[in-house]
């Protein structure tokens, strides 16, 4: 079908440049009438072209597309009278030729492309009798079945959880307090990696502000090579102390969910 539309996109354009030659070949002509066709001209065409000469052409400019001597300026090689250039019969023959041999390249030209286009419809003809020659009917087949999906989840641990734990722990103090502490611990902690500072805390670890430079990766959808910009992280690097405690815990985060899980099979039958 694409093959088709392409095609017939083609032939439009064939007739849209046939008729821009032809208004071309009106619009020369008609100029070669307007600044030629005059009694002088006349003159000096009819003392070589006696017999030849179109006298309506000097006249007026109904009869532009006939020429000062017909078509007989486009079969003959005289284009001199006297040492006069003849410029209107020169003219007249190069506008002709020009708008013939053009025409044939395209006719030529838009000939194939019907040609082509036949081809084309033939073969599609010839595709979908095959088609429908050997029909497949197809069977659709849904089992549904329940798994427990494995999932790795963690409790997350907010500011929130952390002022009321620490209000809990220490009662003397107001919970503003304690939340004007937690925040501006988390302030002070933000501001030394902001000027690249290692922030460590014994006993836990410590963080560091990291610079990934430019670089190339893969765009998984199209397979693409794109350019990924420089970026700034933050990395935990836990101690010693709590890589052993976190050893020794047996919760892994790990649950299981459960999920149904629907399996579609197709099945395929010759006609």
């Amino acid at each position: 079908m694409k093959l088709i539309n392409k095609n017939n996109l083609k032939i439009s354009i064939i007739f849209l440049l046939i008729i821009l030659f032809t208004t071309l070949l009106i619009i020369f002509k008609l100029l070669n009438n307007v600044y030629n066709g005059n009694q002088e001209w006349s003159e000096v065409i009819s003392s070589g072209f006696n017999s030849q000469v179109v006298s309506k052409w000097f006249e007026n400019t109904n009869h532009f597309l006939q020429g000062p001597i017909g078509f007989y300026s486009m079969f003959q090689s005289k284009l001199y009278v006297d040492s006069t250039f003849l410029t209107p019969i020169f003219l007249d023959a190069f506008i002709n030729w020009m708008y013939v041999i053009i025409l044939i390249i395209l006719l030529t030209i838009l000939v194939l492309q019907f040609w082509f286009k036949k081809q084309t419809i033939k073969t599609n003809e010839t595709i979908v009798q095959k088609n429908k020659s050997s029909l497949l009917i197809i069977k659709e087949k849904v089992i549904r079945e329940d798994k427990l999906i494995k999932k790795t989840s963690y409790d997350k641990v907010s500011k929130k959880y952390l002022v009321e734990r620490l209000t809990e722990m220490y009662p003397d103090y107001k919970k503003k307090t304690i939340d004007e502490i937690v925040k501006n611990l988390f302030q002070n902690v933000e501001n030394h990696l902001i000027s690249g500072e290692e922030v460590i805390i014994e006993n836990f670890g410590k963080l560091i502000k990291v610079e990934k430079p430019v670089k190339q990766a893969i765009n998984p959808s199209n397979g693409e090579i794109v350019e990924v910009p420089a970026t700034t992280i933050i990395k935990f690097k836990p101690s010693r102390n709590l890589k052993l405690i976190m050893s020794d815990t047996k919760w892994t985060g790990i649950k299981y969910n459960k999920k149904t899980i629907e399996t579609i099979t197709i099945e395929e039958e010759q006609k």
